[in-house]
């Protein structure tokens, strides 16, 4: 949708945002209470309404996913995975190992520079 200047805007995003606080809170408050041995004492609360709340939750989460995917808040790369990981295999190459300056390496601790093999080169020590 536009604006009166012309600017596009998403004229559901608020909806989408009280919906993600909600969420969260929700999500937050049953934290909370599952890790709180006096919910489980409470009788009020039966094994099937805790069982019900966790899969509330699980199924917002997931509504809340696809929502983020259907609005392109997020991009899911799962798909590009296995075509990334050739690319990076087949392109990205290494051509030299180099230990970074003020590294000591603790198995050559004690010995001499010669035997570090620091011979001519400005100790690091």
């Amino acid at each position: 949708m536009k604006d009166a200047d012309g600017t596009e805007f998403d004229e559901r995003q608020k909806l989408r945002d009280d919906f993600y606080d909600a969420l969260t809170a929700f999500g937050l408050c049953l934290q909370t209470a599952l890790s709180s041995r006096s919910f489980f004492e409470d009788k009020s609360f039966s094994e099937e309404l805790i069982t019900r709340y966790k899969s509330d939750l699980r199924f917002f989460t997931e509504l809340r996913q696809t929502a983020r995917r259907d609005a392109m808040e997020t991009v899911d790369y799962s798909v590009y995975e296995e075509q990334i990981r050739k690319l990076v295999d087949k392109q990205v190459i290494g051509t030299e190992v180099r230990d970074p300056e003020g590294v000591y390496p603790v198995h050559q601790l004690g010995q001499s520079r010669e035997a570090r093999g620091l011979v001519g080169r400005e100790d690091p020590q």
